[in-house]
């Protein structure tokens, strides 16, 4: 894990940043009390290169807002449809 675990609302959310050459950056969510998966997890897309996954691949190279408590997507932006230039955020924003 390369990210700190964020504990909210019964569930602990961690996962790995990265995902050049083969590793892939996620979020997981557990329940705190049992450990079983509680939301379902986003990572960067693949393969790495956008023509080889066509369409807007939504989501992909995108900053995401979950709610806690479901997993369900708040709100998002994408940064390129696609992601054929690896224009994702370095440094998301937190709130």
């Amino acid at each position: 894990m390369t990210l700190a675990p964020l504990v909210a609302d019964g569930k602990v959310m961690v996962g790995a940043s990265g995902g050049e050459l083969g590793i892939r950056g996620f979020v997981a969510a557990f329940d705190a009390e049992t450990g079983k998966p509680s939301l379902l997890g986003t990572g960067n897309g693949g393969p790495w290169m956008g023509d080889q996954r066509p369409g807007d691949n939504l989501f992909t190279s995108s900053t995401i807002a979950l709610d806690a408590a479901t997993g369900k997507i708040k709100g998002y932006h994408q940064y390129h449809p696609n992601d054929s230039w690896d224009w994702d955020e370095v440094n998301p924003p937190i709130s």
